[in-house]
Protein backbone atom coordinates (compact mmCIF):
# COMPACT_ATOMS: atom_id res chain seq x y z
CA UNK A 1 0.00 0.00 0.00
CA UNK A 2 1.17 3.57 -1.01
CA UNK A 3 1.64 5.96 2.05
CA UNK A 4 0.11 9.24 1.51
CA UNK A 5 2.70 11.96 1.45
CA UNK A 6 1.38 14.82 4.30
CA UNK A 7 4.71 16.83 3.36
CA UNK A 8 3.71 20.64 2.98
CA UNK A 9 6.53 22.69 2.32
CA UNK A 10 5.57 25.55 4.57
CA UNK A 11 4.48 23.45 7.49
CA UNK A 12 6.44 20.10 7.44
CA UNK A 13 4.65 16.89 7.89
CA UNK A 14 0.87 17.18 8.92
CA UNK A 15 0.24 14.14 11.16
CA UNK A 16 2.12 11.34 12.67
CA UNK A 17 4.71 9.77 10.11
CA UNK A 18 4.33 6.26 12.39
CA UNK A 19 0.48 6.19 12.64
CA UNK A 20 0.41 2.65 10.46
CA UNK A 21 3.02 1.47 12.96
CA UNK A 22 2.18 -0.37 16.35
CA UNK A 23 2.96 0.83 20.15
CA UNK A 24 4.75 -1.63 22.06
CA UNK A 25 7.05 -2.16 24.86
CA UNK A 26 10.01 -0.87 23.08
CA UNK A 27 8.15 2.46 21.72
CA UNK A 28 6.78 2.88 25.81
CA UNK A 29 10.12 2.17 27.39
CA UNK A 30 11.89 4.66 25.23
CA UNK A 31 9.16 6.85 25.95
CA UNK A 32 10.06 6.38 29.92
CA UNK A 33 13.38 7.38 29.13
CA UNK A 34 12.55 10.47 27.08
CA UNK A 35 10.00 11.27 29.81
CA UNK A 36 12.89 11.41 32.22
CA UNK A 37 15.37 13.13 30.46
CA UNK A 38 12.72 15.68 29.79
CA UNK A 39 12.12 15.89 33.60
CA UNK A 40 15.93 16.07 34.66
CA UNK A 41 16.33 18.62 32.12
CA UNK A 42 13.76 20.88 33.60
CA UNK A 43 14.75 20.44 37.17
CA UNK A 44 18.31 22.11 35.93
CA UNK A 45 16.62 24.87 34.06
CA UNK A 46 14.07 25.17 37.44
CA UNK A 47 17.00 25.88 39.51
CA UNK A 48 18.70 27.96 36.95
CA UNK A 49 15.63 29.94 36.28
CA UNK A 50 14.70 30.21 40.79
CA UNK A 51 18.60 31.30 40.84
CA UNK A 52 18.08 34.03 37.76
CA UNK A 53 14.85 35.22 39.88
CA UNK A 54 16.41 35.67 43.12
CA UNK A 55 19.56 37.67 41.85
CA UNK A 56 17.28 39.93 39.99
CA UNK A 57 15.08 40.62 42.71
CA UNK A 58 18.03 41.04 44.84
CA UNK A 59 19.18 43.87 42.15
CA UNK A 60 15.84 45.49 41.77
CA UNK A 61 15.89 45.91 45.85
CA UNK A 62 19.00 47.88 45.87
CA UNK A 63 17.50 50.32 43.10
CA UNK A 64 13.94 50.53 44.32
CA UNK A 65 13.80 49.33 48.57
CA UNK A 66 10.48 48.27 49.38
CA UNK A 67 8.53 50.62 51.74
CA UNK A 68 9.38 48.73 54.84
CA UNK A 69 13.23 49.10 53.87
CA UNK A 70 13.21 52.68 53.54
CA UNK A 71 11.59 52.99 56.66
CA UNK A 72 13.50 50.49 58.98
CA UNK A 73 16.06 52.67 60.34
CA UNK A 74 13.29 55.01 61.13
CA UNK A 75 11.45 52.31 62.82
CA UNK A 76 14.75 51.40 64.91
CA UNK A 77 14.82 55.07 65.74
CA UNK A 78 11.70 55.16 67.54
CA UNK A 79 12.37 52.39 69.95
CA UNK A 80 14.81 55.25 71.50
CA UNK A 81 12.12 57.49 71.92
CA UNK A 82 10.61 58.25 75.65
CA UNK A 83 7.16 58.15 76.52
CA UNK A 84 6.48 62.12 77.16
CA UNK A 85 8.77 62.65 73.20
CA UNK A 86 5.59 59.59 71.76
CA UNK A 87 2.77 61.48 73.87
CA UNK A 88 3.90 65.26 72.67
CA UNK A 89 3.58 63.78 69.01
CA UNK A 90 0.86 65.87 67.14
CA UNK A 91 -2.31 64.06 65.73
CA UNK A 92 -2.34 63.95 62.04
Amino acid sequence: PSIPNNFDSFAGYAGSLFASGEYDEEDKEADLVYEQVEMAIDGRRKKWREQKMREEITKLREKRPTIQQQFQDLKHQLSSVSREEWEAIPEA
